[in-house]
């Protein structure tokens, strides 16, 4: 299994090579037969017609090396010993590192062959990989099977890989199911990891991706109890306060708290400042290091690094603020010299990022070689300039004591209500503040830069920092500044995603992109975008928008050239952080309202998987992860200290636009009479429609245009479960409600005494296509409207009418009707 990603610590099955006899190079369907064997048999699970280890050795060059050869060998023949590698032992086995080769000549040629020949081909490497597929179901479901389930899981292997490639070069889609997911979830729950992180997989990760995944190594899963955790919350990094105790850096350290001066902190919040804290170390040559803290209020000459940290890490402290001289020391040689590392990189990076622009304007028939050389030589003097000034800089620090600056909440956020919730409203101005963000996380420190970016980005996304509700909020506010801690220094996250700050992707985005939260601050960042336009002054933005544009397309389709499995764990990594990454700009005119359903939909979403250790903070951090501006901070602030179901009918009430999907999440809704449609609490559903629905300033009903119709329920009663023929369609849904949150009629059945429903879709369900919609009691209806109230959520789809069905006709309105729902 060579083609699959080579991760650090990961091992994948080695498969002996059977036979002798190498692949006829012949039709695939047709091989049982010219090699003795009844196909048919074999299709229907029937594997007896020969002793075991023939059949086993006949499977593996039918499936493996037929399917290789029938659909990449149109190029050229494709030997077996291309497949089969030996080792030391002089054994032979299965070897996949031509693969990807071969995928990339085949893709090739399909791309350059006419739309017919390539249809057939396509149509021949589906029809080879759906009768692969049907011999693998036969196989897992004998009862003895013929061969070892490391082949079974090879030859799945290959056809996902397979099935890959045609999405990945002609976007068709995956349409069967190898089963790689549910033997990766196997090996994973087998492994200790969490449910709820198996979930997420499940739900954010491909086929491919989520095997690759689950052979993963993590460090600390054998020290974790993941017992109390359900399909969407980890407890593990949950906290007692009542229990809680802040950590040393080892077991044996006994020294001593530091506590900041209360009185001090207290002073700056009150003034609407940001107190940081002053890190020196003392030495005297003699004794341990001493280090020493002091308060100060954050200034715009200050700079500080804010600490983002998993509390059941040890770092926290319900009872003072203060934290162990261990711990304090332990930061201060962390970040000793991170600031300066990180500014001297910024200014060496956009160097060479503007030296480069400059010679890419040169043009190669405009400027001569003596030219080029000088420029390359003021290239080489600026940075030589750069590496002198770093050694000034680092003679300076040393002679100062080296002292840095902090922002950690166990010490710059008071255990008091009234200064806690000061020092909470000032969270924007600490992380969009800082110089940089540090995540601290206890498994992410054991892990190395060394690692491929797809790798770190895994675990990443399953650590206990990314479990959490509040490292979210902190994540959000820092964006391009955020750092991870690694066991060999610190890593870029935004490097990792694809988008540095100094990105030119990121310097000239259009008007409806907007800019990240901290771009206009940066005078280094201003400065390279004047540089790199000031050929025609402001009029060369546009154009350059266009070039990068060009440029960014023609990298995509020099991509799709190339295919590999690295590249899609790399994809889907990546896209792990999609809904927490989107927030990362902030729009230009935060009164847009299709970019602010967008941000309220992809901070619910990011929150789903998150927990918090107090269930009522999962509402505050949402709205705050919401508000874009201060004049948005300043109208959810008030809210924070409401009741959790009034904070959520206030901020509905604010908001001029809101996600359509908002509408069918699953979950308990308001009491309120108008607003039954809204739900009690955040993220306990995902929203999959982020389309926006404009609203007035105070709205409490929800006003939506979607397809739908009303049931004629007549003198039956329906119950949670029945089903609705639509004549026009010629089609019968079935409706069933949410278990969970059913309607209060669900028991006693509704019936035409209560009036007419509703039943509210996103659009017409597909053929076998199940989707979500809502019921809604009708209270007043003319041609294209409708007015209603909520009954709650439920599922829709196809079926054939049993005898036991409770039936109820219903007329559909393709057009879409206006529904207006309390």
């Amino acid at each position: 299994m060579d083609h699959l990603p080579q991760l650090t610590n990961v091992n994948y099955p080695s498969l002996p090579f059977l036979g002798d006899d190498p692949y006829d190079g012949l039709p695939f369907a047709s091989y049982p037969q010219r090699c003795g064997w009844d196909a048919d048999r074999l299709q229907n699970g029937d594997f007896s017609q020969h002793a075991a280890a023939e059949t086993a050795e006949f499977l593996q060059s039918w499936l493996y090396l037929g399917t290789v050869n029938e659909i990449l060998g149109i190029v050229e023949s494709i030997q077996t010993y291309q497949y089969v590698r030996s080792v030391e032992s002089e054994s032979l086995y299965i070897s996949t590192g031509a693969l990807n080769g071969h995928i990339k000549e085949w893709a090739a040629f399909l791309n350059d062959v006419d739309q017919e020949r390539r249809s057939q081909e396509i149509d021949k490497a589906q029809s080879c990989l759906t009768m692969v597929y049907h011999l693998c179901q036969a196989i897992s479901g004998c009862a003895n099977p013929p061969c070892s389930a490391d082949f079974s899981l090879s030859v799945q292997i290959l056809g996902c890989t397979i099935d890959q490639a045609l999405t990945w070069f002609w976007d068709i889609p995956l349409t069967r199911d190898w089963g790689l997911k549910d033997i990766a979830t196997f090996s994973m729950l087998q492994s200790g990891w969490c449910l709820r992180d198996v979930s997420l997989a499940r739900a954010s990760l491909s086929d491919m991706s989520m095997l690759v995944v689950s052979r993963m190594q993590r460090s600390l899963l054998e020290q974790q109890d993941h017992f109390g955790c359900s399909e969407r919350l980890c407890l593990v990094n949950q906290v007692d306060e009542k229990a809680y105790q802040t950590r040393h850096t080892t077991t044996l350290c006994r020294c001593q708290h530091i506590v900041l001066d209360q009185d001090r902190v207290r002073q700056i919040l009150q003034a609407g400042e940001i107190p940081v804290v002053a890190l020196t170390v003392v030495e005297d040559g003699i004794g341990p290091r001493q280090i020493e803290a002091e308060v100060k209020g954050f200034s715009s000459y200050r700079w500080f690094f804010a600490i983002s940290h998993v509390w059941s890490d040890g770092l926290g402290n319900p009872y003072h603020n203060s934290l162990p001289q261990c711990q304090l020391l332990a930061l201060y040689d962390l970040l000793a010299s991170a600031h300066v590392d990180e500014q001297f990189d910024t200014f060496n990076r956009a160097l060479d990022m503007a030296f480069d622009r400059g010679k890419q304007a040169m043009g190669p028939d405009q400027v001569d070689e003596t030219a080029l050389k000088v420029w390359d030589g003021l290239h080489g003097f600026f940075k030589k300039t750069a590496a002198g000034g770093r050694r000034v800089v680092d003679g300076v620090r040393k002679i100062r004591g080296k002292p840095i600056n902090i922002w950690i909440d166990t010490l710059c956020v008071p255990l008091d209500k009234e200064l806690r919730k000061a020092a909470i409203a000032g969270l924007k101005k600490v992380y969009s503040g800082s110089l940089l963000t540090v995540v601290l996380d206890s498994e992410l420190q054991l892990l190395s830069k060394e690692m491929p970016t797809e790798e770190l980005l895994m675990h990443m996304c399953f650590s206990g920092w990314m479990r959490r509700a509040w490292t979210y909020q902190e994540a959000v506010l820092s964006n391009r500044k955020l750092r991870v801690r690694l066991s060999d220094g610190l890593v870029n996250l935004s490097d990792l995603l694809g988008f540095g700050i100094l990105d030119p992707r990121t310097l000239i985005t259009s008007p409806q992109v907007g800019v990240d939260w901290n771009l206009h601050q940066n005078k280094l960042t201003q400065f390279l975008k004047w540089h790199m336009a000031r050929g025609d002054a402001k009029a060369n933005i546009a154009q350059l928008r266009v070039q990068l544009r060009n440029e960014l397309e023609a990298e995509a389709v020099e991509e799709k050239k190339s295919f590999t499995l690295s590249k899609i764990l790399l994809r889907d990594a990546m896209g792990s952080f999609d809904d927490m990454s989107s927030l990362f700009f902030v729009p230009r005119d935060t009164k847009d309202l299709e970019l602010n359903a967008g941000r309220i939909a992809s901070a619910w979403n990011s929150l789903v998987w998150r927990a918090t250790s107090k269930h009522e903070d999962r509402l505050s951090i949402f709205l705050l992860a919401c508000s874009t501006d201060e004049s948005s901070l300043r109208e959810v602030l008030p809210l924070l200290d409401l009741p959790r179901s009034i904070q959520m009918a206030q901020w509905v009430l604010q908001q001029r636009s809101l996600p359509l999907g908002i509408l069918f999440t699953r979950g308990p809704r308001l009491l309120d009479q108008e607003l039954g449609w809204a739900p009690l609490n955040v993220f306990d559903d995902r929203i999959s429609n982020a389309t926006c629905i404009p609203r007035s300033f105070g709205e409490r009903t929800l006003t939506v245009v979607l397809p739908g119709l009303v049931l004629n329920v007549g003198e039956q009663s329906i119950f949670r479960d029945f089903v609705v023929a639509i004549e026009d369609l010629a089609r019968d849904f079935r409706v069933v409600c949410d278990a969970e949150y059913p309607p209060s009629w669900a028991e006693n059945g509704w019936s035409v005494k209560f009036g007419m429903l509703g039943l509210v879709l996103q659009e017409c369900p597909k053929d076998g296509e199940q989707q979500v919609g809502i019921l809604v009691a009708v209270k007043h209806q003319n041609i294209d409207f409708i007015s209603g109230i909520y009954q709650c959520r439920v599922e829709v789809q196809d079926v054939t009418i049993r005898s036991t069905d409770t039936t109820v006709p219903a007329s559909y309105t393709p057009s879409p009707i206006t529904w207006c729902i309390s």
